[in-house]
């Protein structure tokens, strides 16, 4: 599954144009052109209505613009020119980004595969004129629309998670006076955000960003920051996200209904090309990552911090956990979230593993009749 994010939707539906040189009527198969990024093997965007077929790329992302024709006669020589019509905006302002109103590429041969590495997200023109070995021209002009696209962890090649995780780790051990001066002025360190949440979350008298409409709207907010701050490192990223309904699946179909310990032990997203390991090869549970990029991070610690745990670290207030490592637990309290979503325990909801049942509920209910209500 994908989700496309950060585009532009105007100006999307507009029909391609064609003309002819010849007095030959011109036809919509006499010159087309397919554009889209070659990443992966399925085809991105499908199930947005707005997203026409052959005329998706993703930002940053070598995309190939072939020339089509359904004549038999063969094309010889194209030339090309494309553009932006809208987009750009913030992405703009990223260190080695091109900005979108002055990338105008253009050129011509005898090649009907064009590469093409489009800035940002936006909607952009794309003309070509191409000569066909009988001597008739044709011309086809339309728009390419530009979008990231989120994929589920699992779904990123090897290249991909490598790119994001090593984002990541610069994110952690660049500091934000570091970090503004080599990438820019939406740079954020790890710790920023951090320090973020906990001031959000960890007032005594009211958690900012998990009650009432303060978990969707601040988490939407502080992903989109976060993304962006991953794009002035690497403007090809974007943020995945997991589904926990894979995991809840495989508990299920796979490690014998057993609670949600084998997915920290089982899963390949806690292997060392992954979040690392939390636990000993004896079986023994250790709750901190002993191995990958984020063995044995530690947690900031001052005693000048707003909000921190009794140690002083940058926890909450009530987090008596006293380890300077980042941990990693599988039960709250002594209760198995997985556990909970079998026996139904409806005043234990807030801490039931998701399945595909609550995520279909969520998505496709008819129980709100607003956003609010939702959200």
């Amino acid at each position: 599954a994908v989700i496309v994010v950060a585009g532009v939707k105007s100006q999307v539906g507009s029909s391609p144009t064609f003309s002819t040189s010849s007095d030959l009527n011109a036809d919509l198969e006499m010159l087309d052109f397919n554009a889209g990024t070659r990443d992966h093997e399925y085809t991105p965007g499908t199930s947005y209505g707005f997203i026409r077929e052959g005329r998706f790329v993703e930002p940053q992302r070598e995309s190939t613009i072939s020339m089509v024709t359904k004549r038999t006669t063969g094309i010889s020589h194209c030339s090309w020119a494309s553009s932006s019509r809208s987009g750009g905006g913030v992405y703009d302002e990223i260190k080695g980004v091109t900005p979108a109103h002055l990338w105008n590429p253009s050129g011509e041969g005898g090649d009907t595969d064009i590469l093409l590495t489009f800035p940002s997200p936006g909607v952009y023109s794309f003309k070509s004129t191409c000569a066909f070995e009988d001597g008739v021209e044709f011309t086809v002009k339309d728009d390419i629309t530009s979008f990231y696209v989120r994929r589920e962890l699992r779904e990123l090649t090897d290249f991909e998670r490598n790119s994001f995780l090593d984002a990541f780790i610069v994110l952690a051990n660049v500091d934000d006076a570091h970090g503004l001066a080599r990438y820019g002025n939406h740079y954020s360190s790890l710790f920023n955000f951090e320090h973020i949440h906990l001031n959000a979350a960890g007032d005594r008298h009211l958690d900012h960003i998990h009650d009432g409409m303060g978990l969707a709207t601040q988490h939407i907010a502080m992903s989109a920051e976060f993304e962006l701050a991953l794009q002035s490192v690497n403007p090809a990223l974007t943020v995945p996200y997991w589904d926990y309904t894979v995991d809840s699946v495989m508990i299920e179909t796979v490690w014998g209904k057993a609670d949600i310990s084998s997915i920290f032990r089982d899963s390949e997203l806690f292997t060392p090309e992954w979040f690392g390991r939390s636990y000993t090869y004896n079986g023994t549970y250790e709750n901190i990552v002993t191995e990958g990029r984020f063995a044995y991070q530690q947690i900031p610690m001052s005693q000048n911090f707003t909000k921190k745990s009794p140690y002083g670290y940058l926890r909450a207030p009530w987090n008596i956990n006293p380890s300077p490592y980042v941990t990693r637990y599988h039960k709250i309290c002594d209760v198995d979230p997985y556990r909970l979503s079998l026996a139904k325990f409806s005043d234990f909801t807030d801490l039931m593993w998701p399945t595909c049942e609550v995520h279909f509920k969520y998505t496709n209910t008819d129980e709100y009749s607003n956003w609010y209500d939702w959200v």
